[in-house]
């Protein structure tokens, strides 16, 4: 499967598909590529207007570096707000398909899924990049992917 964005005049983001492949994986791909641009494009527009909040729970290793300490403590409204819209996404569609949720932030769209006896775990990093993004940076991504038994199904 073969996807092609691109930025339009107008600042907004198309897609196309060729060779769409007619099954689960190829049809969640068809169904979260419109949030997830529609969450790209909300994250672009709200960057340089949010602080970091921070992130309560983690507990950065003692040897890491000031850096990588403020990288993995880094966390926006932002995240949680594009998050949920890509989980509250694919809820509607595998809403009766047990899926394990591997997500970044805690949020209460996590909880909507059906866990056991999941075989497909989506992976989802609402910012890949947060610390970049909130100073201004062009570097971060919405990461999602799906993964059944350690392998890459499919990742955007």
């Amino acid at each position: 499967m073969l996807i092609q964005v691109t930025e339009r005049a107008s600042g907004k983001w198309g897609y196309t598909m060729k060779d769409m492949a007619n099954n689960k994986i190829g049809l969640f791909v068809e169904k979260i590529i419109p949030t997830l641009l529609e969450a790209g494009q909300f994250a672009r527009e709200a960057q340089g207007t949010v602080k970091n909040i921070g992130k309560d729970d983690e507990d950065p290793d003692s040897s890491d570096t000031e850096f990588i300490k403020q990288v993995k403590k880094a966390k926006t409204v932002i995240d949680e707000q594009v998050q949920e819209k890509l989980l509250v996404a694919a809820h509607a569609f595998f809403e009766k398909t047990p899926i394990h949720i591997d997500a970044e932030e805690d949020t209460p769209s996590k909880n909507l899924f059906l866990s056991e006896g999941a075989d497909i775990t989506l992976v989802l990093d609402p910012i890949d990049g947060t610390l970049q993004y909130i100073n201004g940076s062009k570097e971060w991504a919405i990461c999602i992917a799906l993964l059944s038994q350690g392998k890459v199904l499919t990742a955007l």
